[in-house]
């Protein structure tokens, strides 16, 4: 339900993602740290979803291979 009643707002949908992984519902965040991302690519707030996103993967999941390629992401943003 938050995902799909997410603001198309791309910080407001970024700030709704970290309310959520403050308060340990990472699972639920994970949905709209990618729809931060795919709202506009090439903005700050995707580049701060990236950065949360794998953090997640790297310590939640476990998944660094994933989590380095997300970094490889927000290093290349100009």
């Amino acid at each position: 339900v938050t995902v799909e009643c997410a603001p198309t707002d791309q910080e407001a949908c970024f700030y709704l993602a970290r309310t959520l992984t403050q308060q340990g519902r990472r699972q639920e965040a994970i949905p709209l740290y990618e729809r931060t991302c795919a709202l506009d690519p090439q903005t700050v707030w995707a580049y701060f979803a990236r950065r949360e996103l794998a953090t997640y993967l790297a310590f939640w999941q476990g998944d660094a291979e994933k989590a380095v390629g997300l970094m490889e992401e927000v290093w290349k943003l100009k």
